[in-house]
């Protein structure tokens, strides 16, 4: 099986596709169908294993979309990274709200293609009722994932069996403030980017930025995803509450990084 897949110019947005659009998402269905869908992590492909036995691996599963990784070594989906991120609807009949979210994402991701929070848009296509997205492939973990990782080894520390003035010494290095300061700064610069390209988010969570920490040197980097329900601003009423909506959803990921909880549960 060829590790790339060919598909169509950017700027096409229309109901026909190619043979080789309608074989690749041919592929992306057979091989999805041959796993057993549990539970993902957006950390259980690593990339710099795969192989010829793993052309496309699921990372995301919902009730409605589901997320593949996908070997393209020549990078003929017009990545750089030699893997593609393909976002699909599960529903064999989509209703209109899914795939006009879809199409949004598309749409969005286009109009921030200078935006250097947000991931390369490859291609949107639609052919015989099927949809997918092709999106350039972030590495990393969830916010939520790395808001989880940092609790487990502060907890860690309350089962040692150390004095209470070890382990909060202990327990603050694991919690790492200057690290998680400075996501809190790459998270207001990500969204006020995004405000300055002239676009709302509405739907800022945790689970919608990865973030990934550089091995050469720690540095950390962040991605906006899930774009599906962001909207233009276009000057008229009301969208100054949609603005003060994306910043009181940065608030509350603030809560949740530096106390470890959701302030809604």
């Amino acid at each position: 099986m060829n590790q790339s897949f060919n598909v169509k110019d950017d700027n096409q947005l229309d109901d026909e596709g190619s043979m080789d659009d309608i074989e690749s998402i041919s592929i992306a269905i057979d091989t999805m169908e041959s796993f057993t869908i549990k539970t993902f992590s957006l950390m259980s492909i690593d990339t710099d294993r795969s192989d010829e036995n793993s052309i496309i691996s699921v990372v995301y599963e919902s009730l409605s979309t589901r997320i593949l990784c996908a070997v393209d070594t020549l990078n003929k989906c017009g990545g750089e990274s030699g893997y593609v991120a393909i976002k699909m609807l599960t529903d064999q009949f989509p209703g209109i709200e899914s795939i006009s979210r879809l199409e949004n994402e598309y749409i969005i991701s286009k109009h921030l293609s200078d935006c250097k929070y947000v991931r390369k848009v490859l291609n949107f296509i639609k052919n015989e009722g099927q949809y997918a997205l092709y999106l350039e492939w972030a590495p990393g973990v969830t916010l939520k994932e790395w808001i989880r990782s940092s609790l487990k080894r502060m907890r860690s520390v309350d089962t040692c069996n150390h004095d209470c003035e070890y382990k909060d010494s202990i327990a603050l290095k694991c919690f790492d403030i200057e690290k998680n300061l400075c996501l809190a700064k790459n998270v207001v610069a990500a969204f006020s980017e995004m405000h300055e390209c002239g676009v709302v988010h509405n739907n800022i969570t945790a689970d919608n930025i990865l973030v990934d920490v550089a091995q050469s040197n720690g540095n950390l980097s962040l991605k906006i995803i899930d774009l599906g329900r962001a909207s233009l601003l276009t000057g008229h009423c009301g969208e100054v509450e949609k603005i003060q909506g994306d910043i009181c959803s940065i608030g509350s990921i603030f809560f949740e990084l530096f106390t470890g909880m959701c302030p809604y549960d």
